[in-house]
């Protein structure tokens, strides 16, 4: 029988590969498993990767774009976007400049600026190419996302002769440096870039099957789909005991994605009045605790939590009765956001519990909880609507059973990462050999 080829992987990724971040979690997951004398990263985020994914690593810096190092100077070391990687859109850049307690014109600067310095390469110096050179690269896997991002992979697969993967989780390409007339510049560099790396590689991956079949229609290049991967248990977690029906919610609240926890938390409160006994618990990143948290803490329906470490998570989510999986209804969100596929429910739909999803129908996320039977789905910002279908989830404890186990079902059928990941080591072995 002859031994599975595994060949030497750079990925090229602002994200660690550690479980801290839902991007790290996303490619951790597909790698765990890989040789480490196989395995090597490029990364900006601390702390770097987990030792027991990928041993070799080395980051990016703003020592290596001086560029960069003396806007952040002349502005302070938070006025330009790390390193190029464009941030997410928002629904209003006057309201993000309060919330962050400065000047909307600085805002717009700042914006403005990282869009023209992530123009500016990477500085490889002497020391970095021997660690390339000593590495030998066969297969690049990078989630491009910036300029900078996309000249890098494409310099170093010069230098090494290796082939490029694309890996997408968001789309990107759709929104970047868009609104403004001072981006229009960086914005075209960006596609530019994009369409002539695109040219040059045979297959991509992608984290949902709409965003797979889109890109291929987009670049004209094979992408495959590779939901997230989840260790789900042998049977159906147990339903939780209590009179209080607990919502959860783990995850940002960025992306406008606290608006419509607040507008759950509001309904919830109006059926309060009527006898039922629910509570939304929220989990989320500290820092977003601290920019939205006293958003929410003014409805007595919804409890904020704090913040879970990664081994946490999947205990919260058995405790409670329904999870919930939100998005944004304003269209440069739901731009963004609609490709996309959380991190976090195929965790949902292991701890076997219903989902509760309110976000735009069109989201492939959305939709992927109406069509596992694994939850409810208000695809329409209809406060009415919302109300009945929580009534509903909380009037029918057999209901919120049924789909519950139906969560579980798509956890052990699509989301399995035994078979992910062999599929996904087929996938670069054979790009490799090309």
């Amino acid at each position: 029988m002859c031994a599975k080829h595994f060949p030497r992987v750079l990925m090229i990724c602002s994200h660690s590969l550690n479980y801290k971040s839902g991007t790290g979690i996303v490619y951790s997951n597909l790698f765990r498993g890989w040789p480490l004398d196989s395995l090597a990263q490029i990364h900006v985020d601390l702390p770097g990767p987990d030792a027991d994914i990928c041993k070799i690593s080395r980051q990016m810096s703003v020592d290596n774009v001086p560029l960069d190092r003396t806007f952040r100077k002349m502005l302070g070391q938070k006025c330009v976007a790390a390193l190029g990687r464009p941030e997410p859109p928002s629904s209003s850049p006057d309201l993000e400049a309060s919330e962050n307690g400065i000047a909307s014109w600085r805002l717009r600067l700042r914006m403005i600026l990282s869009a023209w310095t992530d123009c500016v390469p990477y500085r490889l110096d002497p020391d970095f190419l021997n660690w390339l050179k000593e590495f030998s690269p066969q297969v690049i896997v990078s989630n491009l996302g910036s300029i900078r991002q996309i000249g890098l992979v494409q310099q170093i697969s010069a230098i090494t002769n290796a082939q490029i993967v694309p890996f997408m989780n968001d789309d990107w390409p759709l929104t970047t440096y868009q609104g403004d007339l001072w981006m229009a510049p960086p914005r075209w560099l960006l596609l530019h870039r994009l369409r002539k790396l695109m040219r040059d590689v045979s297959v991509g991956g992608a984290v949902s099957i709409d965003m797979a079949n889109e890109y291929r229609e987009r670049y004209g290049v094979r992408f495959e789909p590779f939901l997230y991967c989840v260790d789900a248990p042998l049977l159906p977690p147990p339903p939780p005991g209590g009179d209080v029906v607990h919502f959860c919610y783990v995850g940002n609240l960025h992306l406008d994605r606290w608006r419509s926890l607040l507008e759950i938390g509001e309904c919830l409160q109006e059926l309060l009045s009527t006898g039922l006994r629910a509570k939304l618990l929220v989990y989320a990143p500290a820092e977003h605790l601290r920019k939205y948290g006293r958003k929410l803490s003014g409805i007595s329906a919804i409890e904020l939590m704090g913040t879970l470490g990664a081994g946490e998570v999947p205990e919260a989510l058995r405790r409670s009765h329904v999870l919930v999986h939100v998005e944004s209804f304003h269209r440069r969100m739901r731009r963004y956001t609609r490709l996309s596929f959380s991190t976090k429910l195929p965790q949902y739909l292991a701890a076997g519990r219903l989902v509760l999803a309110y976000g735009p129908e069109e989201l492939a996320s959305c939709r992927y909880v109406r069509e596992t039977g694994s939850g409810l789905l208000v695809g329409q910002q209809n406060r009415q609507l919302l109300r009945d279908t929580l009534l509903k989830i909380l009037s029918c404890p057999d209901n919120r059973m049924e789909m519950g186990e139906s969560a579980w079902r798509t956890a052990r059928l699509s989301h399995e990462p035994v078979a992910m990941r062999e599929r996904f080591r087929m996938l670069l072995a054979n790009v490799e050999r090309k």
